[in-house]
């Protein structure tokens, strides 16, 4: 019912969000993102956590900041097309990462600050609620969110 509502033009709203959602794949764990969304770019500030099972175990934080370049908002905005449901942002976050192992080793310990870059590309789409999807290269890598407007 509530979809059936939803024009079918519909398209992420130019307005500051708050993503959350699980983020899998290798491990498990939370993404927080808040999401500025502009016609052409979004600005993004992201904090992951996540669990690793492996032999040794770890867990993994990361803050990072960045933005997005909004493939179908700029296209519909240069060319006036119709708008869509669906959005694709792709886009880059940079900040520091603090790993800790279950079992450290000296070594370990002085690898345990790292700087990542993490290019990403996420999908939006427009049902009842907003959710999106995004890949990016550091871990966990994909990151699922429900929009909620802030």
């Amino acid at each position: 019912m509530i979809a059936a509502a939803l024009p079918a033009t519909a398209q992420v709203p130019d307005r500051p969000y708050l993503i959350v959602g699980p983020a899998l794949l290798p491990g498990v764990g939370l993404n927080i993102t808040s999401v500025d969304v502009g016609r052409f770019v979004t600005r993004e500030v992201a904090f992951a956590a996540g669990y690793r099972s492996s032999r040794d175990g770890s867990v993994r934080t990361v803050a990072t900041i960045g933005g997005a370049f909004r493939l179908i908002g700029a296209r519909h905005t240069v060319l006036q097309t119709p708008r869509r449901s669906l959005d694709v942002d792709l886009g880059f976050r940079l900040g520091p990462a603090i790993l800790f192992r279950f079992e450290e080793t000296a070594i370990d310990k002085n690898k345990r600050f790292t700087l990542i870059g993490d290019p990403f590309l996420r999908v939006a789409l427009q049902t009842s609620v907003l959710i999106s999807a995004e890949l990016g290269i550091h871990r966990p890598a994909i990151r699922l969110g429900v929009w909620i407007p802030i």
